[in-house]
């Protein structure tokens, strides 16, 4: 995106909806910022009624009356679409939306194993790990490991694994990591599988390195990640703002704020799991 952008347009109470990562749209510009970082999992149905309804509350009849006649007239390609919303829009540059294009193009000419791969590493960025599983569990199923190369089998497998490290599945997550590092060994997969190993606190923790240096720095990058992570969460305000009512002595104030935070800690941990 180059330079600075205000976001000008209307915001609508009633959000446009977007199944496949459950997301809510409140604007033009959100949607605009969507489809430029979800390409990969964007779908043509999306271009319908609903889509145009959403830019009549926000007060773009423009956009609505063109998408209604490209809708009509069945002659415009997705691509065109998406290329005369961002540009009415202005909220990419011309070159940036000459980018997205090229990579929509050939995201199209890819075979359909590979789409599909990158429709799961999308959602899997989008913290949407029960879809993302789908997808992935799909390619599998499809026995993409008689025929795609090693190097595209074993991300798969190695991004199902980060998938289920996320979920707090560790066992299974030390299963895709196995597998993903016995179709092509590297130093990315085996670190994975090591750290599997220490949570789960197997025998054979180290075994997988065989390099008391190398275990070494990996320990103090995961102590350091693990700091990371803690400030982070002081930093968001929220655990903060808990530790000091508790270090004030608000007690009843702080076990309240606490079980809201949990809660809502574990509704977002659903919403990842749909």
């Amino acid at each position: 995106m180059e330079g600075f952008l205000i976001c000008m347009g209307k915001r609508t109470k009633l959000p446009f909806f977007i199944y496949e990562t459950k997301t809510n749209i409140y604007s033009a510009e959100e949607l605009c910022y969507y489809i430029y970082n979800n390409i990969e999992i964007l779908d043509d149905k999306m271009f319908g009624p609903s889509l145009i309804e959403f830019f009549r509350r926000c007060e773009r009849a423009d956009i609505a009356a063109y998408l209604e006649q490209a809708i009509a007239t069945k002659g415009v390609t997705t691509e065109m679409m998406i290329r005369d919303i961002l540009s009415k829009v202005n909220y990419y540059s011309k070159a940036e939306i000459d980018k997205l294009c090229i990579k929509l193009r050939a995201l199209a000419g890819k075979p359909v194993e590979e789409r599909l791969k990158a429709m799961g590493d999308a959602l899997l960025r989008n913290k949407k790990y029960a879809m993302a599983e789908k997808a992935y569990r799909k390619l599998i199923d499809m026995g993409v490991g008689e025929y795609k190369s090693t190097e595209f089998c074993s991300g798969l497998w190695y991004n199902l694994g980060v998938l289920y490290a996320r979920m707090l599945y560790v066992s299974l997550a030390k299963e895709c990591f196995t597998v993903s590092y016995e179709i092509y060994p590297d130093i990315r997969t085996k670190k994975m599988l090591t750290l599997t190993n220490k949570l789960l606190n197997n025998e054979d923790y180290f075994e997988t390195v065989k390099s008391e240096e190398l275990a070494s720095s990996w320990e103090e990058e995961w102590a350091a990640l693990d700091a990371k992570v803690s400030e982070e969460l002081m930093q968001n305000g929220e655990a903060r703002a808990c530790v000091n009512l508790y270090e004030e002595g608000e007690v009843a104030t702080y076990q309240e704020n606490v079980r809201v935070l949990i809660g809502k800690w574990k509704q977002e941990y659903r919403e990842q799991m749909k």
